[in-house]
């Protein structure tokens, strides 16, 4: 074979690998919910950050090394892991309402 012909049939086996394993991405983001108190994320979030990994997996895949799905649970937790602090709320959000005299009136002040 070429050297053009195994970069293509490499690129081949890397998609192949990536359609066959989404749900996998699916799997390993529920890990993570429901959100640890001090961070606000939903799911599909994590979904995302999930989808990088799975790719990245399946550029790096080595066969020789074991299963796909194995390796790529481990790449996957890992790119989810590294982007957790990007959904930390860094702000306490407080509401004061005060009332006055007149009911319909009602004063809401937020504080951040």
């Amino acid at each position: 074979m070429q050297q053009s012909e195994k970069r293509q049939f490499a690129k081949v086996q890397s998609q192949l690998l990536i359609v066959d394993n989404l749900k996998l991405v699916y799997h390993v983001a529920n890990k993570f919910m429901p959100c640890p108190k001090g961070y606000y994320y939903e799911v599909d979030d994590l979904v995302s950050e999930g989808y990088i990994g799975l790719v990245v997996a399946a550029k790096n895949y080595d066969p020789a090394k074991g299963s796909f799905s194995t390796y790529a649970c481990k790449v996957i937790e890992s790119k989810i892991k590294r982007s957790l602090p990007k959904y930390e709320l860094s702000c306490a959000i407080s509401w004061t309402v005060q009332y006055q005299k007149n009911p319909k009136k009602i004063h809401l002040q937020l504080q951040i």
